[in-house]
């Protein structure tokens, strides 16, 4: 290091003659001018602070005047813009109640004959007669406030001179016509005369100037559109302008402040260039030995000071760190060694764990999806065993109501012809014999011979028609048991429906209609004792659902069947699409998203078991068919049931 010393020491006052030479010729210039002086005798912050005050003061005087030009037009531009569309409104508000005004009179001629339908239409003329004056003064007022400051509104000036009696003119002679024609009390053969003189006055010059009134009002309006748009362009315009003139004034403010800033770093950044120009060498070649040279008692002389005790300390650190850094670094080695023996067996805990949790996830999730399964299983058997035991017992006693049923149902036949028959003989004998003995005579009257002649044939009837009844019951109890058939058949969809609403009429007769709307479907492919018992749970819910309510409305279950193909690619097939829906009180998404589940139900304590619709939903999919509700609070539910078409 000594054989630079010389350098060093030159390169020292080499920087400092220049500094000095430069800041005699700064004071020579500063003779001549008044700012450099007072800014010599300145320190560093004030120099800032009075550069940061001209900046701003110049920014906010630059911005404040540009706000105001811009808004000025801006504003002006608004207010043509309100006034134009203002004026807009107005007249098509006016043309709106002109052609209903008018509307309304053109109805009088049909409705003359009806006394009442003329006076509720006469009402209506009148109130719209009101708002078409009403309206009328609006413009007038409008017209007269704007007259000064809007230079088209003498077109509308035009129009009001034009038809300024018009309206009035127009009212009061309908009104004097409906009086003279006097409605209330007007005759049928009048009627036609009261028609000419109304048909007479629409094509009057009175009512052709008032529809006038009405086109001249559309070519008002398509003017005051134009306006509009005109002034929505100079609004825009004002709107650019106004960001224009802003954005001139902070450039201008930037530009100022630029020129502020530039005039004040010269003041402070030469006496700073010297210390810079040291620090820089002492920071590239790491030289502790330089020294910056202080020429100045200002802020930067202190610093060229202070800067100097720096660099020593920093050389006696630096020195310190080096020794600091070789112990460092032999520590540092040794505890990572240790470290990495630590990580190896983290590591290796690590992975053995992560393998263990893997394995018990894998664990839970089959032993959840078993459970799962389990409980629907278990809840299928059990329906699956209650239906089959209650379809044991419906065959059981539909068998043995059936076979004396059937024997009165085929002797009632043999019994009607031998009443017949009897009847006949006892009305032969009274013809041979009219004149029986007392005794006779008697019991005739007694029994009433004549009303058992008239109402056995009728109760007979009864009889047959009740045997019939009750056969169709046994029949509809076995179609719906279905006890026969242990594997898919060809059936018939509705034949199941009808007989489910059979079983369950004696719920129906509540207050529950019924509608069916059937489509033309073929036999599907089923185990047809199943579906029935789809049908069952979905139609009891309904009829319980619709019996809950306390309204007086009309309980109504629609059933609507039809075919429909499939719009999927992938299926080309056809579906039986089953719709059964009710006008009940519906449900909340909440309660929707879970129908399916088993055991949920809304039912109370003892009257639901929560297994019918999850039973029904894993039935439909049996049968590789879908089963979907729609429902909302107040619009009543729908169970949509589509099953498959064999080809």
């Amino acid at each position: 290091m000594q054989p630079e010393e010389p350098h060093l020491n030159s390169a020292v006052k080499s920087v400092a003659d220049r500094s000095d030479s430069e800041n005699q010729g700064s004071v020579a210039r500063s003779k001549n001018n008044w700012i450099t002086r007072s800014l010599n005798f300145k320190s560093i912050r004030h120099k800032i602070g009075l550069g940061y005050a001209l900046a701003i003061g110049v920014a906010i005087l630059g911005t404040t005047a540009g706000q105001i030009i811009g808004t000025y037009y801006q504003e002006q531009a608004h207010d043509q813009y309100k006034q134009a569309r203002d004026e807009e409104h107005l007249l098509t508000e006016l043309k709106t109640a002109v052609l209903e005004a008018r509307s309304h009179q053109q109805q009088f001629i049909p409705l003359i004959q009806n006394a009442q339908s003329f006076k509720d239409e006469h009402a209506h003329f009148l109130r719209h007669t009101q708002e078409v004056k009403k309206l009328f003064d609006e413009v007038k007022s409008y017209v007269k406030e704007n007259s000064k400051t809007d230079p088209d509104i003498e077109r509308v000036e035009e129009w009001l001179r034009t038809y300024n009696g018009t309206v009035a003119a127009y009212f009061q002679e309908i009104e004097a016509l409906i009086n003279r024609i006097d409605p209330a009390n007007l005759r049928s053969p009048d009627v036609p005369a009261a028609q000419q003189s109304l048909l007479k006055f629409t094509n009057g010059n009175v009512a052709l100037k008032f529809d006038g009134l009405s086109d001249d009002l559309t070519a008002l309006i398509e003017a005051a559109h134009e306006e509009e748009e005109e002034a929505q362009e100079n609004l825009d315009e004002a709107e650019a302008l106004h960001i224009k003139i802003t954005a001139l004034s902070l450039l201008f403010s930037v530009i100022t402040a630029a020129a502020l800033a530039l005039y004040t770093s010269r003041a402070i950044a030469r006496p700073l260039e010297a210390v810079t120009q040291v620090a820089q060498k002492v920071t590239d070649k790491a030289d502790f030995q330089l020294q910056a040279p202080v020429t100045t008692k200002d802020e930067v002389g202190v610093l060229a000071k202070s800067f100097n005790k720096l660099i020593n300390r920093v050389a006696d650190y630096t020195k310190e760190l080096e020794i600091a850094r070789q112990t460092l670094e032999k520590r540092v080695e040794e505890r990572t060694e240790e470290l990495w023996q630590k990580t190896e067996q983290l590591e290796s805990a690590h992975d053995h764990l992560q393998q263990l949790n893997t394995d018990l996830v894998s664990q839970a999730q089959e032993l959840e999806i078993t459970l799962e399964n389990l409980r629907q299983t278990q809840s299928q058997l059990i329906q699956t065993e209650k239906m089959s035991s209650l379809g044991q017992m419906v065959a059981g006693v539909a068998h043995e109501i059936n076979n004396p049923v059937n024997f009165i149902h085929g002797n009632i036949a043999h019994v009607t012809n031998y009443v017949q028959d009897l009847l006949g003989l006892i009305d032969l004998y009274l013809q041979q014999y009219p004149n029986t003995s007392p005794e006779i005579a008697d019991e005739i009257a007694a029994i009433d011979l004549e009303f058992i002649i008239e109402d056995l044939p009728k109760t007979l009837n009864s009889m047959n028609m009740g045997t019939e009844r009750i056969s169709q019951i046994v029949l509809s109890l076995r179609n719906f048991s279905r006890l026969d058939e242990t594997g898919m058949k060809q059936a018939d969809i509705h034949a199941g429906i009808d007989s489910t609403l059979l079983i369950l009429n004696h719920k129906l007769k509540q207050g529950v209609h019924v509608s069916k709307e059937y489509g033309n479907l073929p036999k599907v492919e089923c185990y047809p004792a199943q579906l029935n018992q789809v049908f069952m749970n979905i139609i009891n819910n309904a009829i319980d659902a619709l019996m809950a309510q306390t309204d007086s409305s009309r309980k109504e279950i629609v059933i609507q069947t039809q075919v429909v193909e499939s719009n999927l690619e992938a299926d080309s097939g056809c579906y039986a699409v089953v719709s059964i829906k009710d006008n009940g009180a519906g449900m909340p998404s909440e309660v929707r998203r879970k129908i399916f589940n088993p055991f949920f139900t809304t039912k109370p304590v003892g009257q639901g078991t929560g297994l019918g619709l999850a039973i029904s939903y894993q039935i439909i999919e049996k049968h590789n068919g879908k089963i979907e509700v729609i429902s909302e609070p107040g619009e009543g539910t729908e169970f949509t049931i589509s099953l498959p078409i064999s080809k």
